[in-house]
C-alpha cells in the first residue's frame, strides 16, 4: 500500500510540475497601417492608393525611402525572456526585379544596430502590383539592457515605388 501511495505521489506531482512549467506564449502584435497608433511618427507616407486592408498602407517612394512601421522597447512588448523575434508585412511592388527590402531591426537607437536583418522581396514577390507576405526574423542577444529597441520598416535605396500594409511581430 505504501508503494502505490508513493509512485501515485510521484506520478501527482510529475503533472503538476509539467502542467505548471508550459512555455510562455509568443505574444503577438498586429497592425493594419489604418491604425497606427504606436506604429511610428512619420505620417508623410500614409496612402489612399492602395492598401492590403482598410483604407490606408504606407507608400515608400522618391520622397519616403521609408515607411511607417513598428518602433518599441523590448521590455514593452514581453515582459522577459525574448530569444527571437518574428515579422512581417504584406507588401506590394510596381516594379520587378525590385531593391524593396523588409527590415527588422534591434539597437539603442544608434547608427550601430545591435541585429540587423533585412529581407529582400526581390527573392519572394515575382509579380508587380500584387499584395504578397514577406516574412523575417531577428535572434534576440541575451541580457539586453532596458534601451534597447525593435524596429520594423520597408526600405528602398533605389528610391522605387512600393506599398507596406499589416504589419505582424511575434515575441518569442
Amino acid at each position: 500500500m505504501k508503494k502505490s501511495f508513493f509512485y501515485l505521489s510521484v506520478v501527482s506531482v510529475m503533472f503538476i510540475f509539467t502542467s505548471c512549467s508550459t512555455p510562455q506564449e509568443p505574444v503577438v502584435l498586429k497592425s493594419s497601417i489604418d491604425k497606427i497608433d504606436g506604429w511610428g511618427i512619420s505620417y508623410n507616407s500614409l496612402s489612399e492608393n492602395k492598401a492590403h486592408s482598410g483604407k490606408l498602407s504606407s507608400k515608400i517612394d522618391s520622397v519616403n525611402q521609408y515607411s511607417l512601421g513598428f518602433d518599441d522597447y523590448l521590455k514593452n512588448m514581453k515582459s522577459d525572456g525574448i530569444t527571437k523575434i518574428r515579422f512581417s508585412a504584406y507588401i506590394l511592388i510596381e516594379t520587378v526585379p525590385s531593391s524593396v527590402t523588409l527590415v527588422g531591426v534591434i539597437g539603442d537607437g544608434t547608427n550601430k544596430p545591435i541585429s540587423w536583418v533585412g529581407v529582400a522581396v526581390k527573392d519572394k514577390i515575382q509579380k508587380p502590383n500584387e499584395w504578397t507576405r514577406i516574412e523575417g526574423e531577428v535572434i534576440v542577444p541575451e541580457n539586453c539592457a532596458d534601451n534597447i529597441k525593435f524596429n520594423t520598416y520597408l526600405y528602398s535605396c533605389n528610391k522605387e515605388v512600393a506599398y507596406v500594409d499589416d504589419f505582424e511581430i511575434i515575441v518569442e
